[in-house]
């Protein structure tokens, strides 16, 4: 069976070398707990584990992804598909060519129908449906929607849609006078062919999901930041008015 294998960055190939993880066998037969079960969907199962490899500074926390026949079927690939994991891999790559923060991959790799996708942990970020905005303060809060508004942008501003913009799919760390934001979760991302498309989607999806505890005030706030406006202009207004009509008719669906 064929092996094809990435190392973004050698430094991280001998790493998992000296951690007995040379090679996609040894990655693919790792015997751990699951950090989450595997989804058994799309004609397989994908599954996630924590694990922890030995450096010579110290621990480092990373997330092994596996999967077997689990594929998502795209424009170029209609009918056998390709792995969700080479769509992953693929997503980061192209935030990182986009300056917008994102994981940080350190191995991908596929045999026959299998795939692997490592990445950095990120042990000191919090995903935002942790967050309590209410225990914030107000300049904090402030700063954390700029923060946010701000990567969401950068996305948007290259016609991608993440398609799956839900809070536990953003991970915030607080900074001094800022946030450190990033954005996870993949899989679904593809490119949009106009701009407010992907504006409509991912923001509809963000407000629809966010805590009941971030108020119409903030999300509001967050758009003057999305937009660069001091106050809301009425195209702002419209596209709100728009994500408010999809996020009650998804409501309305239920």
């Amino acid at each position: 069976m064929k092996i094809f294998e990435i190392f973004p960055d050698q430094r991280w190939k001998k790493l998992l070398q000296n951690n007995q993880l040379a090679d996609f066998p040894s990655i693919w037969d790792l015997k751990t707990e699951w950090f989450e079960e595997p989804n058994i969907r799309r004609g397989g199962w994908s599954g996630v584990v924590k694990y922890m490899l030995q450096g010579p500074e110290g621990p480092v926390e990373v997330f092994i992804k596996r999967q077997e026949g689990h594929v998502s079927r795209t424009f170029l690939h209609p009918l056998k598909g390709i792995s969700t994991l080479k769509k992953e891999y693929a997503s980061i790559k192209r935030l990182h060519g986009c300056d917008v923060p994102t994981l940080d991959p350190i191995y991908f790799a596929s045999a026959g129908n299998k795939a692997i996708l490592i990445t950095l942990g990120l042990s000191e970020h919090v995903s935002l449906e942790a967050i309590d905005p209410t225990a914030l303060s107000s300049v904090a809060k402030r700063n954390l929607l700029k923060a946010m508004a701000t990567v969401v942008r950068g996305m948007h501003r290259h016609n991608l849609k993440h398609n799956c913009l839900y809070p536990k799919h953003i991970f915030v760390r607080q900074m001094l006078s800022t946030w450190d934001v990033r954005i996870i979760d993949l899989e679904k991302m593809k490119r949009a062919f106009l701009q407010r498309n992907a504006v409509r989607r991912d923001l509809s999806t963000l407000v629809r999901h966010a805590d009941a505890r971030w108020s119409i005030k903030d999300m509001l706030l967050f758009l003057r930041y999305y937009y660069g406006e001091e106050t809301l202009s009425d195209a702002t207004k419209k596209t709100w008015r728009a994500v408010a009509a999809d996020v009650q008719r998804k409501k309305n669906r239920q």
